[in-house]
Formats: structure tokens, sequence, C-alpha cells
């Protein structure tokens, strides 16, 4: 009994070291829905959003995984940069999460519209991994 009580523990244990982290920052996807969702956004693309979750920047099965528009982002934003710890320390800093938003929605989205254009018409980025945390 004592033998497999050890054994259990040190699953466990083994477990939560090798565990990988996730890349999705919390504070992004809040944000994000503030800015491009809000109480005026169709129902629909709300209900896409919320369908959607991570994957409106993030594609594949794996979270270090993303897709054009979470490839840009990545660029501007990074994660390890806006920890709750900051977040309530400095709320200014959201305003960089929102300028790095509103950056990467100038750009062309790849259908002839920038990513605004894109999401002001109810449309989503694609589900096709760009880049990989592990490419780096």
């Amino acid at each position: 009994m004592k033998k497999c009580l050890i054994l259990t523990l040190s699953s466990v244990v083994a477990m939560i070291a090798t565990a990988t982290t996730v890349h999705a920052t919390p504070v992004f996807k809040k944000v994000w829905e503030e800015v491009y969702v809000g109480d005026d956004a169709p129902e629909e693309f709300a209900a896409a959003v919320k369908e959607a979750k991570c994957n409106v920047c993030h594609a594949g099965k794996k979270k270090a995984d993303r897709n054009a528009y979470g490839a840009e982002l990545a660029k501007l934003l990074d994660k390890d940069n806006f920890k709750t710890s900051r977040m309530k320390a400095e709320p200014e800093a959201k305003d960089e999460i929102i300028e790095a938003y509103k950056k990467v929605g100038a750009v062309d989205c790849g259908n002839g519209g920038t990513w605004d254009e894109a999401f002001k018409a109810g449309n989503l980025p694609k589900d096709e991994v760009v880049s990989s945390d592990d490419d780096e």
C-alpha cells in the first residue's frame, strides 16, 4: 500500500513538472473582446468569438501555434510583459495592448482588406497555423 501511494505521488509530481505552459494570456482575450466585440457587435460575431475562444489568435492543436492574425500580434505583444502583477500595478498597460490591436487591425489580412475590416464584417481569422513558438 505504501509503495502504491509513493508511486502515485511520484507520478503526480512528474506530470506537474513536465506540464506545458499555456501561451495565451487572459488579459489579451479580455481586452480584444472589449475592443472588437463590445455591446454593439452583431450577435453572430459575438457568438463566433465566444466559440473560437483563444483561436481568434491561435490555431492548430498547440497553443504555441498562431494563425495569421496572432502571428502579427506576437510581433508586438510579449505575454511576459503583461503578467497579472503588472496589469494590477499599471492599469495603463492595457493601452499598450489596445495600441497593438490598432496597429495589427490596419494590416492587410490577405483578402483585400484589413483585419479591422474583416472583424467589422463578422469574419474571424482562418484556423491555419502560420507561426509557432516552437519555430523560435
